[in-house]
Formats: C-alpha cells, structure tokens, sequence
C-alpha cells in the first residue's frame, strides 16, 4: 500500500540508461579539458587513442540500427528511414554488406554511434552506398575516415571494382554535403536535391587516420 501510495518515490532510482548518460557526460566535460589543453586538433585527437569496433551481418544490433536511422538527421547523407524488419533484411541478403560501429576513447565508451549499408551487384562488380550515418556524438574526430577505410576493404574483399553514392538534401543533413568529395569519391551530378559520386575501389587511398585504431 505504501509504495502504490508513493509510488513517485519508488521510481526516483536511476536506471542503468540514466547512469550511463551521466558517465557519457562527465568523459565528454574531460575530453573538452584535453582539446582545450592541445596545441592542434592533431594532437588532441592522437591524445584520444580513438578505438572503432566493427559489428558486422549478425552481429549487429538491429534494434540499435533501426534506431539510428530514424533518428540520425545531421550526418546522414540519405535519411532513408528503415524499420527493425528492414535491418534484418538487409542483414540475411547475401548482397547486402551491414556494418555498425562503437567508438571508444581513453576517457570512455561512447555507445554505438554509426551505420553503414551497402547493396551489391556482383555481375558488374559494383556497390551502391545505401546508408552512411554517424552520431553527433563522434563528429569532429574523423571516425568518417577510418569507416569509409574500412568499407573500402570490406567491399574490395568481394572482388568489386566500382562504389557508387549519394548524398540526398534534407532539412538538416547540410554539414554532409561535401561528405563523399572529402572522402575521395567523384562527383558525377548534383543539383538542389543532392549529389551523385562514383568511387573506384582499386585505386582508393586510404584515409590517413593514424590516431585512430579500427577492429573487425
């Protein structure tokens, strides 16, 4: 009876969610203290020891992802929104390479922050970069570079030849306009709704992204 009564008192516990976001807050106030003590971004960032992980095909958590696609808006070149469903779709297609990535520092873990979604052709030997999404949690540290590494290899371990992409314009995704053209690919058309790029694997130079550690 007591507790039905003061049931708000009972429920003033913290989860492990909430206590999670608090750690997650008190590492991002320390790293602030790092970049502002740093002579350059590059010694900042190497003053990191940035460390991605790779979740690949069944190991990716597809609610995670599905969730990241509905709610990433900033660095999201195509906004395309899928459904728990979708993701496992996608994930038991042979012709689909899915791929999240947790992003972890010295000062600590900031979760899963990134999706990549690529679509197959094999008779051409080309691919076709469905989603490229990250957190705002992770922007500003060239995590970017290091998975656009990653998915290079990945695909060329597929014997493919040709990456296409796109970015597609949204109310928000601004700062991801110029996203593929940073990151080597060709732009081959763009008007106000967005842009279409080309990239040829075999001749791809990998993103210089020596601070940063990545693990399949």
């Amino acid at each position: 009876m007591l507790r039905e009564a003061h049931g708000l008192f009972f429920n003033l516990s913290r989860s492990d969610e909430d206590l999670r976001r608090t750690e997650m807050y008190r590492a991002e106030a320390t790293r602030k203290e790092a970049e502002a003590e740093s002579g350059s971004l590059d010694d900042y960032l190497a003053s990191l020891e940035l460390r991605v992980s790779v979740e690949e095909g069944e190991r990716v958590g597809v609610a995670r992802a599905a969730q990241m696609t509905q709610k990433t808006n900033q660095f999201n070149l195509t906004t395309r929104r899928y459904t728990e469903s979708d993701i496992a779709r996608f994930i038991a297609d042979p012709d689909s390479v899915v791929a999240t990535f947790s992003v972890s520092d010295r000062f600590g873990d900031y979760g899963v922050t990134g999706l990549v979604i690529a679509r197959i052709e094999r008779a051409s030997r080309q691919a076709s970069l469905d989603t490229f999404l990250m957190s705002c949690r992770v922007l500003g540290r060239k995590v970017e570079n290091a998975v656009m590494n990653w998915v290079a290899d990945r695909l060329r371990r597929e014997d493919l030849s040709q990456l296409s992409g796109e970015y597609l314009a949204s109310a928000k995704n601004a700062q991801v306009a110029d996203l593929l053209d940073r990151l080597g690919f060709q732009r081959l058309s763009a008007d106000p709704r967005g842009a279409r790029y080309q990239l040829a694997l075999e001749a791809y130079a990998d993103q210089a992204t020596p601070s940063i550690e990545i693990a399949a």
